[in-house]
């Protein structure tokens, strides 16, 4: 998913391939919002894994995977919000 959210970081010169961006990155939001339930599951588990455990290395890694997602989700927001200003700017 990270990968996928990358390759529509470029820049776009043109129109269409500006609303092309968007229409992507609202593709790639609804996907990441698909996994929320999953996520916020896992989110608790972790959170019960990290105050049961006395391994840095386990606690980093839960941590890690938390904010991979949320980072994750909070770019594909930041970049559909980004777009939607400018298309907005263009009316």
């Amino acid at each position: 998913m990270e990968v996928k959210v990358k390759g529509v970081t470029e820049a776009k010169a043109t129109l269409p391939e500006k609303q092309a961006t968007q229409e992507k990155y609202q593709e790639l939001q609804t996907e990441v919002q698909a996994k929320q339930t999953a996520f916020d599951r896992l989110s608790d588990q972790t959170q019960f894994l990290l105050q049961s455990s006395t391994d840095s290395r386990t606690t980093s890694q839960l941590t890690q995977i938390n904010s991979r997602y949320t980072s994750l989700l909070t770019f594909t927001k930041v970049g559909l919000v980004s777009l939607i200003i400018f298309f907005t700017h263009l009316n």
